[in-house]
């Protein structure tokens, strides 16, 4: 995990798809806004890590940061 400032490229899922994203906000440490190539707006994303989850660890967040994207 690393932290993120703005225009950082990142890879997010939203709703079990991938989507590429820019952070357009850092809302709070930890915590970001995204937009993502489509359009959408993703408020307050957090890494998979710091996703919050069920009891059975299942993740409940409809969305959260995948990882750093790297364009190669």
């Amino acid at each position: 995990m690393k932290k993120l400032k703005v225009g950082d490229r990142v890879i997010a899922k939203f709703l079990g798809t991938i989507n590429y994203c820019t952070v357009i906000e850092v809302t709070s440490p930890g915590s970001y806004k995204l937009k993502s190539t489509t359009g959408t707006v993703l408020p307050n994303s957090v890494w998979k890590k710091k996703a919050p989850v069920d009891k059975k660890g299942k993740i409940i967040s409809p969305w959260y940061i995948e990882e750093l994207y790297k364009n190669k």
